[in-house]
């Protein structure tokens, strides 16, 4: 029992070695990407983040410089004077000129208060975003305004601008991300996946069809290897297929050869031993067969052997096996017989057919056993 757990403990699980490589490559590409775009979203969501920080500071700068132009054209003696009750009508008058404006404080040059003006209103869930703005005329400071903005409706503005680029650029991306693929998938993604079913073919033993590929230099190369390799396969199969013929079958009558008969008889002899079932042999030969060899020549002997072969298979039974044991013997082996009287029955069936007459050129001749 120790020893099993043992065993147990020390085999490893495929899955817990699986690595990023075993994933098909279009898998690999799509993570790749996707790891891509997460980083290229990330950057342009900083990008933007900083561009609607800027885009709202330039704005409420602009708005900052247009109330001093206003301040400097209309009140800049009284800010000189440092008249207190007339700088309040103005920064109040100032306030009116945008309804974002919180507050307004304006302080001479030794930071003392002048004016100050704040909106009547809840501004503690507002967004505030202060500026402080020097008051110079003619190249001579004269104090500072303070201006307390409310940016949460600019904000509004600014996000869902940015929001809209955003969408905009992440549709583009994954647009781009689609074309890629797709792209992938026709010069990768499917020329391997038909190489793979033509390797698969090949395995099982569809050597006939070839595969066809048109893009990619290496795909290409490899695709002419498969196909080398189909082909060699081929004609592999086509000569073993030759020499188990003319190992196992004798090349003139088309009958099982010598060795393919021995073969056959060693097993179809075990077989009836084990069943306890007899079986018979028959030998043949042709007489005169010499004659007509060195008379008509050997392609005529050749014809006489054919056409002997398939008269002796004609009466045989499904069970029976005949061969050509060599030059113009031949063997039967009768199986699945109850005695000898069956086994001559084969042989006369075989000697009737043996002996209709053969026409071999312009001769007719009538064989004996």
């Amino acid at each position: 029992m120790h020893q099993v757990e043992t065993v147990r403990q020390g085999m490893v699980n495929p899955r817990n070695n699986f690595t990023f490589s075993q994933l098909p490559i279009w898998r690999q590409i799509l993570l790749l990407l996707g790891g891509s775009i997460l980083l290229v979203g990330y950057a342009v969501g900083i990008v933007f983040e900083q561009l609607e920080t800027d885009y709202l500071r330039q704005n409420l700068e602009e708005q900052n410089h247009r109330i001093l132009s206003v301040l400097s054209a209309t009140s800049i003696d009284a800010v000189i004077s440092e008249d207190q009750a007339r700088l309040e009508t103005i920064i109040t008058q100032l306030a009116t000129l945008d309804p974002n404006i919180l507050s307004l404080t304006m302080e001479n040059e030794r930071r003392e208060t002048l004016a100050h003006w704040q909106r009547i209103s809840d501004t503690g869930a507002m967004t505030h975003l202060a500026f402080a703005e020097d008051i110079l005329f003619d190249g001579e400071h004269f104090g500072r305004i303070f201006i307390d903005w409310n940016i949460q409706p600019l904000q509004q503005q600014i996000d869902l601008h940015v929001l809209s680029m955003r969408l905009f650029s992440t549709a583009v991306l994954i647009a781009l991300t689609g074309l890629i693929l797709f792209w992938i998938y026709l010069l990768i993604s499917k020329p391997i996946n038909t190489l793979n079913k033509r390797l698969h073919m090949i395995a099982q033993g569809d050597l006939t069809s070839e595969v066809h590929i048109s893009s990619g230099k290496e795909l290409i190369r490899l695709a002419d290897s498969v196909n080398t390799l189909s082909r060699i396969l081929r004609i592999n199969e086509s000569r073993k297929k030759e020499i188990r013929q003319l190992a196992f079958f004798d090349k003139t009558t088309g009958l099982a050869s010598r060795a393919h008969f021995l073969q056959r008889f060693s097993d179809t002899l075990k077989a009836a031993t084990r069943r306890d079932e007899q079986l018979a042999l028959i030998f043949l030969d042709l007489d005169g067969f010499k004659d007509i060899n060195d008379s008509m020549g050997h392609e005529t002997g050749d014809q006489l052997l054919a056409i002997i072969g398939q008269r002796l298979e004609k009466p045989l039974r499904d069970v029976d096996f005949a061969a050509r044991f060599g030059g113009d013997e031949f063997c039967i082996i009768v199986d699945n017989i109850t005695d000898e009287f069956d086994a001559a029955e084969v042989a006369n069936r075989c000697l009737k057919e043996i002996h209709q007459p053969v026409e071999l050129g312009t001769q007719t001749r009538s064989e004996e056993r």
